[in-house]
């Protein structure tokens, strides 16, 4: 799995690296606002 997705990743060039980092940024991101609004 892990190794199929590096050799996509890896054939896409930069923006195959940047994609996942991006969505898993705002994934946090979502998940920390959602944290912060049910605490309230």
């Amino acid at each position: 799995m892990m190794a199929e997705c590096f050799s996509v990743m890896g054939s896409m060039g930069w923006v195959g690296w940047i994609m996942p980092l991006a969505m898993l940024t705002l994934f946090g991101l979502a998940i920390a606002a959602l944290v912060k609004y049910l605490r309230n």
